[in-house]
This record gives C-alpha cells, sequence and structure tokens, in this order.
C-alpha cells in the first residue's frame, strides 16, 4: 500500500510587511494561498496580532477595516493559510506599521491685510484631514490684538486695535493624529 499525504499550503502572495493609513480603511493587501498536492482544497485565512479594526477575510485572505489607534507598529503579526481539507497549513510573520496622517492646506495661507477697527471676517484658512471625516482644528499665534481664530472654521473674527506688521503662525491640527502643518505669514 502506498500512501500520499497532503502537503501544507503554500502562499502564491508571500506575506511582507505592510503600511496602513490610521483612520484610512485597508485596501489592497492580501494574502493568496493554494493547497497541495490537491489544487481546488479550501483554503481559510487568519491572522494573530492585528492592529484594533483591522480583520482578516476568512476566504479571501484580504485585510479590511480601518484602524483609529495612536500605536504605530505591530510586529509579530501571524498570517496563517490552512487547507480546511487536509487540515495543514502555513504561517508567516509580518509587522504592520502605522502611518499617521498629516492635515493638508486646502489654500496655503499667505500674508493679509486686515485694516485697523475694521473686521477680519472676510479671511479664513482652510485645511483637510486624512479621511476628511477626521477634521481639523485651527489654532496661530501672534495675531494681533483683537483678532482670534475661530478653532473649528479657521475664520478669523474680530478687529485689529493697532497697526504694524505682526509674524502670524497658522496651524491645522488633525483631530484624530494630533498631527499639524503649520504656516508662517
Amino acid at each position: 500500500n502506498v500512501t500520499a499525504a497532503a502537503a501544507s499550503p503554500s502562499f502564491s502572495t508571500t506575506p511582507t510587511n505592510q503600511t496602513i493609513t490610521q483612520g484610512v480603511p485597508v485596501s489592497g493587501i492580501s494574502f493568496t494561498a493554494t493547497s497541495n498536492p490537491i489544487p481546488g482544497n479550501i483554503i481559510s485565512y487568519s491572522a494573530t496580532g492585528l492592529p484594533n479594526g483591522v480583520t482578516i477575510n476568512l476566504s479571501s485572505g484580504a485585510l479590511i477595516g480601518t484602524y483609529s489607534g495612536s500605536d504605530t507598529s505591530f510586529p509579530g503579526i501571524a498570517i496563517t493559510a490552512t487547507d480546511t481539507i487536509a487540515s495543514k497549513f502555513i504561517r508567516r510573520f509580518i509587522t504592520i506599521t502605522v502611518i499617521q496622517p498629516i492635515p493638508s492646506w486646502g489654500t496655503t495661507p499667505t500674508n493679509k491685510t486686515i485694516t485697523q477697527g475694521a473686521s477680519a471676517g472676510n479671511v479664513s484658512f482652510y485645511a483637510t484631514s486624512n479621511p476628511t471625516s477626521n477634521g481639523v482644528t485651527y489654532a496661530e499665534s501672534g495675531l494681533p490684538t483683537g483678532v482670534t481664530i475661530n478653532p473649528s472654521s479657521g475664520a478669523l473674527s474680530g478687529s485689529p486695535t493697532m497697526t504694524g506688521a505682526y509674524n502670524v503662525v497658522i496651524e491645522a491640527i488633525g483631530n484624530v493624529t494630533g498631527k499639524d502643518i503649520k504656516k508662517s505669514i
């Protein structure tokens, strides 16, 4: 009698270290395997150590979900493909690195002229977060006395009480990441 034993599956797409963006749905990352020696056996995928909010699709091997935490590295993630008929598996370990996106200016802040005693209400600054649903908060330093920035909208309000040139820094801060961009005007 000759008995042929099934071998472990093999990865068609070998798991390698990956990078994802905080707050952005994971896409385009998948790991596929084939059964040995009988092609067509059912392969099931699993993973341990993934970032919270990210899972592996059990039938396709695709990573899905969105990570919103603050950690930036997940070493030692085990990606496993199991031949469910032969009860054999293959496992590889990877690291996922998380990029924390910074906001970007919709319109780059530039020098502005505001007349003493006149409203600064026609001046505003605009930035977006990635993804935009995360939102931004605006801050400033160096505005003339009497002028403030709305932290939610980026619009200036008030009237300058004195004339002069002011070195102003406008800042947009990502609400989820805390990452910021600054522009001196």
